[in-house]
């Protein structure tokens, strides 16, 4: 019996310490705001290849870099941030996914690791090469030659 009465004194001794916590101990603050986030609400974080031009650069001249500017001034941040990253194997799983950033700026459309935005630009691909360089008799892509 003895058994009993102990486990009963541990669980009255565990409740009542229980109810003593103050709830406000185990809540977040209210009033935090922004210093209570992890990523600041105010910067739009954007990941990119560091040099693909025309589409994004390091140096901001690419037309993507001005799309995150104008994005950030319609969402109502005040700036953007970028973490620079080349579009290979592994891009989405080190930036997007690693939490590095909010939007992946010039990404394929159709990738069923992201949710798609309309496109807003189609282009066409060509394959240019020199006279004489071994494509002579080349009609199709599906030319043995290829």
């Amino acid at each position: 019996m003895s058994w009993y009465r102990d486990r009963l004194r541990l669980f009255l001794f565990a409740a009542t310490a229980a109810a003593f916590v103050p709830a406000h101990a185990l809540a977040q603050d209210a009033g935090l705001g922004a210093a209570g986030e992890l990523v600041d609400p105010e910067v739009l974080r954007v990941c990119a290849d560091p040099s693909n031009m025309p589409f994004t650069d390091q140096s901001g001249e690419g037309f993507e870099n001005r799309l995150a500017e104008l994005v950030a001034e319609k969402t109502g941040r005040k700036s953007v941030a970028y973490t620079w990253f080349p579009m290979i194997t592994g891009f989405v799983r080190n930036t997007l996914t690693a939490n590095r950033c909010d939007v992946i700026m010039g990404y394929a459309q159709g990738d069923e690791l992201v949710q798609n935005t309309n496109a807003y630009y189609r282009s066409a691909y060509v394959l240019v090469y020199r006279e004489g360089g071994g494509l002579g008799g080349v009609e199709t892509i599906g030319d043995p030659k290829l």
